[in-house]
């Protein structure tokens, strides 16, 4: 009898042991990462982009990655469920989560090393469809309650991309707010098992190859890194996209190397190649406008992609005329 009560207990225990193992899961996959508004006086276009797509954040192990989920969400969006089912989606999450971890070691262990690339070797990162579209997430100074702009993200009558809207450079007279005017596209992040966030990793790569057709206006490729320390979470790499305009598609091809550190929208003075570091810390790659010119703008866009260009030495060499500066300096 005495067996069996302690059985019973040492059941119940795992239960509870379980259930709150599920809600802590579930409720990391519904942390919201609300900003503080009116704390920051001055912040530039890239941290609004930046703040943009992190209105609603999730991780089973940090709770500070994106979902990503919705293409437009609500800043002070509250979790309205219940305790049984947050319970309920955290076991749900571990059930899909383990099939997903065990595929990977799989593959890890059976899949062949890219140790080796060659000249020309092409890889797709976006190849723009009505699948691919969906998954995009396209902010403008709007959904920040910065600006007027407005923007949008669909598919095109040739079935690519079509990122247009209407670019409004008036400031708002919020006593807060000295710039407004832009509109982005951010690639979803990558995710593995349990919604675990992990960069892209182009190793070997030394170029980005884009195939738009534009307007004549420019706009900005930025690479957003994946940052550690709060102080780095800012941390992109940019690089200006002049389109033509007319009904011609545009092949543009970027090296790596030529790309620009910048954080919270300014020009590092310390200057760090993206290859060297950043190409295996890609968070996400996304496309601005922010050119300080009213009215509407269209870009239509075909494909991303990165290759390997041994005449472009772009993993190794650095365009960037560097500076001599402070050991300390960031």
């Amino acid at each position: 009898m005495t067996s069996a009560i302690y059985k019973t207990a040492a059941m119940c225990q795992r239960f509870v042991s379980i259930a709150r193992t599920a809600k802590l899961i579930s409720n990391f996959h519904s942390i919201s990462c609300q900003p503080k508004r009116n704390v920051i006086l001055e912040i530039s276009y890239c941290q609004k982009r930046y703040k943009a797509k992190r209105m609603r954040e999730s991780n089973i192990l940090w709770g500070y990655e994106d979902r990503k989920m919705n293409r437009k969400r609500e800043f002070d969006a509250e979790d309205e469920r219940t305790t049984l089912e947050l319970i309920s989606d955290g076991v749900e999450i571990i059930r899909k989560g383990i099939p997903e971890f065990k595929k990977e070691w799989k593959e890890r262990f059976l899949c062949d090393f890219q140790g080796h690339m060659d000249h020309g070797d092409f890889r797709y990162f976006a190849k723009f469809n009505e699948e691919t579209v969906k998954k995009w997430i396209c902010t403008a100074d709007r959904d920040v309650e910065d600006g007027k702009s407005h923007a949008e993200f669909t598919l095109s009558e040739h079935k690519k991309g079509l990122f247009r809207g209407i670019l409004n450079t008036d400031v708002p007279k919020d006593g807060v707010s000295k710039t407004a005017g832009f509109c982005n596209i951010s690639s979803p992040v990558k995710t593995i098992s349990f919604g675990r966030v992990v960069p892209y990793d182009f190793t070997g790569y030394t170029d980005l190859h884009l195939r738009v057709r534009g307007d004549g206006r420019n706009y900005m490729v930025i690479l957003q890194m994946q940052r550690i320390w709060d102080h780095l979470f800012y941390d992109m790499y940019n690089y200006p996209l002049y389109t033509h305009g007319g009904p011609y598609w545009q092949n543009v091809v970027i090296p790596f190397s030529k790309f620009v550190l910048a954080a919270a929208g300014r020009v590092q003075n310390k200057q760090e190649h993206v290859g060297l570091r950043g190409v295996r810390d890609i968070r996400d790659i996304g496309i601005t406008v922010a050119d300080d010119v009213p009215g509407p703008f269209k870009l239509e866009i075909d494909y991303i992609a990165v290759v390997r260009d041994e005449n472009s030495r772009g993993s190794s060499d650095f365009d960037m005329e560097l500076y001599a500066t402070h050991k300390y300096d960031i």
